[in-house]
């Protein structure tokens, strides 16, 4: 005798999403994503009333240099790359390092206060920026590195974040290969360089391109800290272009698109590394 099933319970005809309908998804999503950069890139070869017209002119007609030759005349393009590129390297170099050895000991090292250690850590990142630039503006001064890069670097060099991201991934890494390290009579330091640091590549690329962007796109605080026009990164630079009342869209568009050029670099240089993906084990 063959029970009837209720119409209620009968299941429902599913609908069946193939791949297709997700690389059409995708394409939407990326086509949006990049349509910003596309269009400050064309506009930036526009005439000033084209980029101001309504309805908008897509293509340049005629395609002109006019906005670079004005950013290359008004500002020192060379001078703000080469201050840029000096903060966001050391910053980067020096936060990847720090936060790795302070992820390291946190991950792998048991001792009295380690949780507290971690929670602190934790909620500071629940703190807003604006809110620590007073008390690192008085520690610059007491510290006299008002008006040189040092203001500049050594608050970055420690980023709360990249101490939490490193210190997850080494939680991968067994024990067992940090002991079979100690056995062989290798110092801590050396595990940690040998055996820690070749197997959180993928997260220290991941931190290295998050710590390279943020420093690049720094504006507020090399503003307050930097005096001496010499010393301006590439953002201050471009924002001459604006004022109270006005604004040089054209150049900030040229300005803007040579700011792109070594974000793309970096990223085409790391992204290898980071969809590698985490290898749970640490081992290859």
């Amino acid at each position: 005798m063959t029970a009837l099933t209720p119409a209620r319970f009968k299941e429902k005809p599913r609908i069946k999403v193939t791949g297709s309908f997700y690389y059409m998804m995708l394409s939407l999503i990326a086509v949006v994503m990049i349509f910003p950069f596309v269009y400050t890139i064309l506009s930036s070869f526009k005439l000033e009333e084209q980029i101001n017209q309504i309805p908008p002119v897509w293509i340049p007609n005629p395609f002109t240099l006019n906005n670079y030759q004005l950013v290359f005349k008004r500002i020192d393009i060379g001078r703000l790359y080469l201050n840029s590129f000096a903060i966001a390297t050391t910053v980067t170099i020096g936060s990847v390092y720090l936060s790795s050895l302070a992820g390291y000991v946190l991950a792998k090292f048991n001792f009295r206060g380690r949780n507290f250690v971690f929670w602190f850590i934790l909620a500071s990142m629940m703190i807003p920026g604006p809110v620590i630039l007073v008390p690192w503006y008085q520690l610059c001064v007491a510290f006299h590195m008002i008006n040189n890069y040092a203001g500049v670097i050594v608050p970055c060099l420690v980023w709360n974040y990249g101490i939490f991201l490193l210190m997850q991934f080494m939680h991968t890494i067994p024990n067992e290969l940090l002991d079979a390290g100690r056995i062989d009579g290798a110092s801590e330091l050396q595990i940690y360089h040998q055996i820690i640091f070749p197997n959180i590549l993928p997260a220290v690329s991941a931190l290295g391109i998050f710590t390279f962007l943020s420093m690049w796109d720094m504006f507020l605080w090399p503003l307050i800290i930097l005096l001496d026009q010499k010393l301006y990164t590439l953002p201050i630079g471009l924002a001459s272009f604006s004022g109270q009342w006005w604004t040089d869209i054209g150049p900030t568009l040229a300005g803007s698109t040579l700011a792109i050029i070594p974000v793309l670099i970096v990223f085409l240089i790391f992204q290898r590394n980071i969809t590698e993906g985490v290898t749970l084990t640490g081992l290859k």
